[in-house]
This record gives C-alpha cells, sequence and structure tokens, in this order.
C-alpha cells in the first residue's frame, strides 16, 4: 500500500521579470507547479495556484522527484522553470536531495 503524503511548496514572489524589468505583484496572476523524476529534462505540470503556499495530497510511488514552478503574469505569459527541489519520498521523514 502507498500512503499519501503532503507535499507543500513554497516560494517568494518575484519582483522582476526575466529581462529584469519590474514585476508589480498585482500583474501575478498564478503559478505553476511542475513534477518529474530527478533525471527527467521535462516535467509534468501538476498543479496550479493563484497564492504562495501550494499544498498538495499525493499518493504516487516513492522514490526521489523533483519540483519546479513558473510564475504566469496577467497576460498569460510563462516565466522559465525555477530551480529544482528534489526529495526521496521513500524514506520517513523523506529526505531532501537538492533545493
Amino acid at each position: 500500500m502507498i500512503a499519501a503524503v503532503v507535499i507543500t511548496l513554497s516560494w517568494i514572489a518575484p519582483i522582476e521579470r526575466e529581462d529584469n524589468t519590474p514585476l508589480d505583484p498585482a500583474e501575478i496572476a498564478a503559478y505553476r507547479v511542475y513534477r518529474g523524476a530527478v533525471m527527467d529534462r521535462e516535467f509534468t505540470q501538476w498543479g496550479m495556484k493563484d497564492g504562495n503556499p501550494y499544498m498538495a495530497w499525493w499518493t504516487n510511488s516513492p522514490g526521489p522527484h523533483c519540483f519546479t514552478m513558473t510564475t504566469v503574469d496577467t497576460g498569460g505569459k510563462e516565466s522559465a522553470q525555477s530551480n529544482r527541489v528534489c526529495q526521496d519520498f521513500s524514506t520517513n521523514p523523506p529526505r531532501v536531495l537538492c533545493q
């Protein structure tokens, strides 16, 4: 039996766009959360949140998994993915692999 895991991700909202122009917090429409295996090059969108933090129940297989997030502005433009945060869910408590 695979137990459910509660995952909470939190972050600091960006204050500038990738081109270094200012980003007003009112221009942030949502955050997208992506999940993938440690060695995956492409991540799958796992959820979307209009605020911070992101919390979800997960009943996937144990083992190491990674998460990234993006910011979506009110015009629908999505930022590049953040750095990966990886954790091994086969240990109790889960072990952080990188952040």
